[in-house]
């Protein structure tokens, strides 16, 4: 087993952060559809760069009904072609210089450039410097085209949803569990706009007449994960976590050790080659101090949707079921919906340790989607430099530290005085992270998905 200070191991109810623009919070379910569309768009996505991209789209929609325990079948089909443009910019520079008899010249070379210099008689230098850069623009602006597989905290709603390429909701559908009431329903439409930086606006409207307006939203620079939050028309807020659906998955890359992450608990659960739990361990703060216990078994499918379902158990003890599930196309980050026997419903993020990382991958302006609880909602900003320490946004002062294999702790402080203690994990891509949030001072829990928006470290 795998002994790490902080290495916690907790699977149980909850997070997610709400996609809430992805799938409405708290709400009351209906059944609709989403219509085919075809859309042209000219996107500017750097000053110079021109992109012109084609999508048509073709979706149908499907009502999923899930009881209690239940599996979820969901049909989704989009059908994109799209055609994308770049350009590339050069640049010459000249410069001439002249000098009078008897004086020095000095040439100075820039990078890349090519220097010619002629003194003819009488003292006049004459120096021409060409330098000649070519520089490839982004093709376009990112954009949400595809299906993800979306998780909402606030009630816990998950579900398949569609966007083309202008970021149009083209179908999908959602299944609600609120104090075990069960709805279900589909995305009827909305629109989400993303700028060149992965921030995104907008709204997603859900079958019963619920619009959910984003707040804010962050898409990652280069892993297929955005986080939300959000308001519906209800008034009832939503952390969403969403996770583009791959093609082509293979049964295997899915052993190693998983950090996973709720409202109430953290840990870790190795994965063998056959699916199997072999070990890990969860660790939850009970008010007072950090209890915890191990993993004591389980197993695991994952199927060529990028799917992963089945149970682990631990020692507390309770049994946790993957209900519905996501992992990346890079096998390094996912969601699920799960059913825990001891906290009920509610959803988890997990990400696989990887390495190698260093403290500078920490470095940056980190956006945070986070649930403490129902009506306890924030999109905030942490922003840390290359040796751990936060210098800003929500947190006034503290430090993290990260380990070879991905692993995050530390320990913040609040604007209003509160010690905020971090447990987490970041993605191979290093501009992801799970955490999980132990305010001792409230004293209260919480999850939170992370993306970093700047931060010089590598992907």
């Amino acid at each position: 087993m795998r002994n790490k200070p902080s290495r916690i191991i907790n699977f149980f109810s909850l997070i997610l952060i709400f996609a809430f623009g992805i799938v409405s919070i708290v709400g009351s379910g209906g059944n609709g559809g989403g219509g085919g569309d075809s859309d042209t768009t000219t996107t500017t996505s750097l000053p110079g760069a021109t992109s012109s991209t084609t999508s048509t789209t073709t979706t149908s929609t499907t009502t999923t009904t899930e009881p209690p325990g239940g599996a979820t079948s969901t049909t989704s089909t989009s059908t994109t072609t799209s055609t994308t443009t770049s350009t590339t910019t050069t640049t010459s520079d000249s410069t001439t210089t002249t000098e009078p008899p008897g004086g020095a010249t000095t040439t100075t070379q820039p990078p890349g450039g090519a220097t010619t210099t002629t003194q003819p008689p009488g003292g006049t230098t004459s120096t021409t410097t060409t330098s000649t850069t070519t520089t490839t623009l982004p093709s376009q602006t990112p954009n949400l085209e595809g299906e993800w597989a979306s998780f909402t905290s606030g009630s816990v709603i998950y579900g398949p949803i569609s966007f083309d390429a202008a970021g149009t909701v083209t179908g999908g559908s959602w299944t609600e569990e609120n104090d075990n009431v069960w709805t279900s329903g589909s995305f009827t439409g909305g629109q989400l706009s993303i700028d060149n930086l992965g921030s995104i606006t907008g709204n997603i409207v859900r079958s019963g007449g619920v619009t959910n307006t984003l707040v804010a939203g962050q898409l990652c620079p280069i892993s297929n994960v955005a986080i939300f939050t959000g308001v519906n028309n209800l008034a009832e807020e939503g952390a969403s976590v969403i996770i583009k659906k791959g093609s082509n998955y293979t049964p295997t890359g899915i052993d190693g050790f998983w950090f996973f992450s709720t409202q109430n608990h953290y840990g870790f659960i190795e994965i063998n080659s056959l699916g199997q739990v072999t070990d890990g361990s969860w660790f939850a703060y009970d008010g007072q101090d950090t209890i915890s216990g191990a993993i004591t078994g389980g197993s695991f499918t994952f199927n060529s949707q990028g799917q992963l379902l089945g149970t682990v158990t631990s020692d507390l003890p309770n049994t946790v079921t993957f209900i519905y599930s996501q992992v990346d196309e890079y096998k390094a980050v996912g969601a699920a919906t799960v059913n825990d026997s001891y906290f009920g419903y509610g959803n988890m993020l997990i990400v696989k340790a990887d390495n190698p990382f260093a403290t500078a991958d920490l470095e940056g302006t980190w956006h945070l989607a986070t649930y403490y609880g129902p009506g306890d909602i924030s999109f905030s900003t942490m922003i840390v430099d290359s040796s751990g320490e936060v210098t800003g946004g929500i947190f006034t002062d503290g430090s993290l530290a990260i380990d070879a294999d991905g692993y995050i702790t530390g320990q913040v402080q609040t604007s209003d005085g509160h010690t905020v203690n971090i447990y987490g994990q970041m993605n191979a891509n290093k501009d992801y992270a799970s955490l999980h949030l132990v305010d001792v001072t409230a004293p209260a829990t919480a999850v939170s998905a992370a993306v970093r928006l700047i931060g010089p470290g590598p992907p």
